[in-house]
């Protein structure tokens, strides 16, 4: 099943989630991508069998696994947290906010992500997705036949002179943006990553991996079925990668009238919503991921449970570097943060929780670090985040958690112990 199971629930809700792992020496942890967690710190990222925590912020979220490439392989779903209108300073513009109307956004590979794995000093891995999926649908044209797929397309049915809220969700985990249009058809953005925003009315949506835009469409248009066209950029534009879905007024045709859209050929794009520049790719002879100059190395045990187990001499930063630290250091890399401080990492969007960096670019970022525990920070693209772009952010000192839930699971040191036999040249573990 793909996506995962979709959350729907209200603001103020308790979710409890049981999670039945199958694979076979396999671990995974879900993450639950802008849900808040205050006070329920401890069911975020970790391997446990049932997470709970409290729907307290509305909007468009969603959950991942955030273990090895299990996500690339299909662990997601959407979250969808709703509030009364009253609370809604959009809620005048829509009609109605449906369950059928959230659009998850995925790329897909067609084996195993682990078999794509570029390893840490390779070059030319293909790591670019063969197709695109919209609510875990698509077709696919292979590249060197022409054959097509018979698979359905997702469609979303509309009723004529109604207003329809949709939820976004970019789940990709390659680089590759995603550029989403609908043919014949505005879309009012109102919200992204789960906060309001001033409507700004556009004819396409550019987005990244981890971000989420809420838009309104109008159902003003003759009665009948139109185009969405979603195609990958960037790297994804080598394989002129697209997906298309059906935008279909109620009790009319099934299919769009008019010739489905390719990728050179495609829907007009008119007013563009975060518009790319034009990039350059470095030159270089290996591939590692660093944040201030510094590749995440994960704690031998969790941080919020099992603090103490963990030597010092394993954490780092950028004033605390490891003696000896070469061109690839690598440590837990975490950053201190005193309770309640007011922290600037440059200053966007307000309430935006995953932000685009373009090459050679930067952003400052500020936030209000007001919520006690270990959080990571980390780039959204996969491949990245496996082999070391991220760090953790301790906020607050220890005694400012909430007390280990009764019953926790505890974890040992997931390094194996290694032992030198002084006579024999073997290590044995």
């Amino acid at each position: 099943m793909v996506p995962g199971p979709s959350i729907q629930v209200c603001e103020g809700d308790k979710v409890v989630v049981d999670v039945e792992n199958h694979m076979e020496g396999m671990e995974v942890t879900i993450h639950w991508h802008g849900i808040w967690q205050r006070g329920t710190q401890y069911y975020d990222e970790l391997e446990y069998d049932i997470y709970q925590w409290i729907a307290g912020n509305a909007g468009t979220h969603f959950w991942h696994a955030h273990t090895g490439l299990q996500k690339m392989d299909g662990l997601y779903g959407s979250i969808a947290i709703r509030q009364p209108p009253s609370k809604d300073p959009n809620s005048n513009l829509y009609d109605f906010d449906l369950t059928t109307h959230v659009m998850l956004l995925s790329d897909w590979m067609h084996e195993d992500a682990a078999e794509r794995f570029p390893g840490r000093l390779a070059v030319n891995t293909g790591q670019d997705p063969e197709s695109l999926l919209i609510n875990g649908k698509g077709q696919f044209r292979d590249p060197n036949t022409g054959f097509m797929t018979n698979t359905p397309l997702e469609v979303f049915t509309i009723t004529p002179g109604r207003r329809y809220r949709f939820r976004m969700i970019n789940s990709f985990a390659s680089v590759c943006p995603a550029q989403l249009t609908i043919q014949g058809h505005d879309l009012t953005l109102i919200a992204t990553d789960g906060e309001p925003v001033h409507p700004v009315k556009v004819n396409t949506i550019i987005s990244f991996s981890g971000e989420r835009y809420d838009f309104v469409i109008n159902a003003d248009q003759d009665p009948g079925a139109y185009w969405i066209q979603l195609r990958g950029l960037g790297e994804c534009g080598i394989r002129r990668v697209q997906q298309l879905g059906i935008l279909r007024y109620a009790r009319n045709a099934y299919q769009p009238s008019s010739a489905p859209p390719t990728y050179d050929y495609g829907i007009p794009q008119g007013v563009v919503l975060n518009p790319l520049d034009a990039r350059f790719a470095p030159n270089g002879d290996h591939v590692i991921s660093l944040i201030d100059e510094i590749s995440y190395l994960s704690a031998p045990s969790p941080l919020l449970s099992q603090y103490d187990d963990i030597n010092p001499e394993q954490f780092c930063n950028g004033d605390n570097r490891p003696a000896n630290c070469g061109q690839n250091c690598m440590c837990t890399h975490k950053v201190d943060i005193p309770l309640n401080a007011i922290v600037e990492v440059v200053l966007v969007d307000e309430g935006k929780d995953t932000i685009a960096v373009p090459n050679n670019g930067y952003v400052v970022l500020r936030f209000r670090a007001d919520n006690p525990g270990f959080w990571l920070f980390h780039c959204h693209f996969l491949f990245h985040i496996v082999i070391g772009m991220n760090l953790i952010f301790q906020v607050g000192s220890l005694s400012d958690l909430p007390p280990v839930p009764e019953g926790f699971p505890t974890c040992g040191d997931h390094r194996p112990q290694i032992t030198l036999d002084i006579n024999s040249s073997h290590y044995h573990d």
